[in-house]
């Protein structure tokens, strides 16, 4: 069963995380994530998968709260994961779907996210580029006032692209072995994920493109094609 039929990268890591579920209990922290709506089915399907989601936006902790009510393996809490971490040693897993962009801070990000991770535990640190190729007028101007804005503490709408090596160097930095770096969506057939969305096994022929595809080419050659990066991480 396809978990997130519009996101190949989160597609792959949900299929990383039931692999490590089928042999037992996992214990997850989802930094910046919203309103979680991308988990609520896996965790169903998955109840050894115990999940704490956290995010600085409280309305949306609030609104997970609530849709979550019938899931009692996910708790959500108002935390700042660009601070420092307050649970050491805690997590099998470590996720931020679609949030590195946001991320003013990257590198105590990454700290906070290694900090928490058990030794040996695994972080996916999912990011994505098209705010910053988009054609619409609005968005792209959005990129520089929210990062003047972020200056002045308004953190809430800020984008910024993520460097690949950048990352990978803070993340090394701190102590993290990166495992892999792998990209998805490539960006001129977006749209057929979409058209396809209730057809499983479409999908999945997609993915298994993908899958072959970074198994042939550097993710670095990659990068101009893709719209989405998940960078997985070890804590050594």
């Amino acid at each position: 069963m396809i978990t997130a039929p519009n996101s190949s990268a989160k597609e792959w890591i949900f299929r990383q995380l039931a692999e490590r579920a089928a042999h037992g209990p996992v214990r997850v922290c989802d930094l910046a994530c919203g309103s979680g709506s991308s988990w609520h089915d896996f965790l169903l399907r998955f109840p050894q998968v115990m999940y704490v989601g956290s995010d600085t936006d409280r309305e949306a902790i609030e609104q997970a709260r609530r849709a979550f009510a019938d899931v009692p393996t996910a708790t959500f809490s108002v935390a700042d994961a660009q601070r420092a971490a307050q649970e050491k040693d805690s997590y099998d897993v470590v996720t931020a779907f679609s949030a590195l962009e946001h991320v003013v801070h990257i590198e105590p990000f990454v700290q906070h996210a290694l900090t928490i991770l058990k030794p040996d535990g695994i972080a996916y640190l999912n990011y994505d580029n098209g705010h910053f190729h988009s054609h619409d007028p609005k968005e792209r101007l959005m990129v520089p006032v929210s990062q003047l804005l972020a200056r002045f503490g308004i953190e809430g709408p800020y984008m910024k692209e993520v460097d690949d090596e950048e990352l990978c160097g803070f993340i090394r930095k701190q102590g993290g072995q990166v495992l892999q770096v792998r990209k998805h969506h490539f960006s001129t057939l977006k749209g057929f994920m979409k058209k396809y969305r209730t057809r499983e096994e479409v999908l999945n022929a997609w993915f298994a493109f993908e899958d072959r595809l970074n198994e042939l080419v550097s993710a670095h050659e990659l990068a101009r094609t893709c719209g989405a990066t998940t960078v997985v991480v070890k804590r050594v």
